[in-house]
C-alpha cells in the first residue's frame, strides 16, 4: 500500500508539473510571437490572433483536464489510504486538505483561478496588440472566424475556473467502488 501512496503522489505532481509546464510554455510563446512577429502581424493579425486563441484554448483544456486527473487521483487517496491508516479517525492529507477547502474563505483563491487569470491575459494580449499594430482595422468578414475561435477560448476558461476540482464527487463514486470490492462484487 505505501508504494501505491507513494506512486499516486508522484503521479499528482507530475500532472501538476505538466499544468506549469502548459502556462510558462504559453506565456513564452505569446510574448515570442508578438515580440519577434509585431512587423508581419499587420498584415497577418487575424491569422495570429487565430492561432495564438487556438493554442491557448488547447492549453486550458489539457490543464483543466489534468486538474481532474489530480481530483481523481487525491479523492482516490482519500478513500483508500488516508482512511485506512492508523489515523483514521482525522486522515491524512488529503483528508484534512478537502476538509480545511470547506471553510469559508480558507482556501478561495486556487491555481485553476490563477492559471484562469493568466490565461485571460494572454488571450487578451493575442487579440488587442496584434490588433493595435495593424491599425485597428474595421470589422470585417475574416474577423467572423476569430469570433468564433474567440468563444471557444471564453468557454474554455470557465471550464477551467467553474469545473475543475470535483474532488467530492469522485470521493464518492471511490466509497462505491471500495463498498463494491468489500461485498466481492464482480469487476464487469
Amino acid at each position: 500500500m505505501k508504494e501505491e501512496y507513494a506512486s499516486l503522489r508522484q503521479e499528482v505532481l507530475e500532472w501538476q508539473s505538466r499544468r506549469f509546464l502548459l502556462v510558462s510554455t504559453s506565456i513564452t510563446l505569446v510574448t515570442g510571437i508578438i515580440g519577434i512577429g509585431l512587423g508581419v502581424l499587420k498584415d497577418l493579425w487575424i491569422i495570429a490572433s487565430s492561432l495564438l486563441l487556438l493554442f491557448l484554448t488547447c492549453a486550458v483544456i489539457l490543464s483543466w483536464y489534468a486538474g481532474r486527473a489530480n481530483a481523481k487521483i487525491s479523492a482516490y487517496l482519500v478513500v483508500f489510504h488516508d482512511s485506512s491508516g492508523s489515523d483514521n479517525k482525522t486522515g491524512g492529507w488529503e483528508s484534512r486538505l478537502m476538509r480545511l477547502k470547506k471553510k469559508p474563505k480558507v482556501d478561495f483563491f486556487t491555481l485553476n483561478h490563477c492559471l484562469t487569470a493568466i490565461y485571460t491575459v494572454l488571450g487578451i494580449v493575442s487579440v488587442l496588440i496584434p490588433w493595435l499594430v495593424a491599425g485597428k482595422p474595421a470589422f470585417s468578414f475574416e474577423q467572423i472566424s476569430l469570433i468564433f475561435i474567440a468563444v471557444l477560448f471564453i468557454c474554455s476558461l470557465i471550464l477551467q475556473w467553474k469545473f475543475s476540482y470535483p474532488r467530492e464527487g469522485y470521493a464518492k463514486h471511490w466509497l462505491d467502488v471500495k463498498e463494491e470490492e468489500q461485498k466481492n462484487e464482480p469487476l464487469f
